[in-house]
């Protein structure tokens, strides 16, 4: 909000961590994917209520390494989760946040001060994920 309480930008994060039985549906990462259509569409209708909306979304669907998509996809949405599934899907929800490429135009909208991507994060993330849960 500026000084006299009008609201200059608006960010939205969307996290999207759902649980799915794989398929060959998934076989390529996807920074297109559903979310990102919704805030779409969102984000013209916000035009009119902030001068600036910045939509930046996180999800498992943008892991290009598809055996590590894959399997964090499968971790379940339950109560039930191991301290591994949830350490990996927080270390996960991370990296895609600092690798996602929207995060640039997120930093000069909000006149952050961004020092770049954290290029390899998933990569990273990945590379530490146990063969199986």
């Amino acid at each position: 909000m500026n000084g006299e309480g009008a609201v200059q930008r608006i960010v939205f994060v969307m996290v999207n961590a759902r649980s799915f039985q794989p398929s060959d549906l998934d076989a390529e990462a996807r920074h297109d994917a559903q979310g990102a259509r919704v805030f779409a569409t969102a984000e013209q209708r916000l035009a009119t209520v902030a001068a600036e909306s910045v939509f930046l979304s996180v999800e498992l669907d943008a892991i290009a390494d598809r055996d590590c998509r894959r399997k964090m996809q499968g971790i379940p949405t339950s109560w039930t989760l191991t301290g591994a599934q949830v350490d990996a899907t927080l270390a996960m929800g991370e990296a895609l946040f600092l690798d996602n490429p929207a995060l640039a135009g997120l930093a000069a909208a909000t006149g952050a001060a961004a020092g770049g991507p954290a290029a390899g994060a998933v990569d990273r993330v990945c590379a530490g994920l146990p063969e199986h849960w």
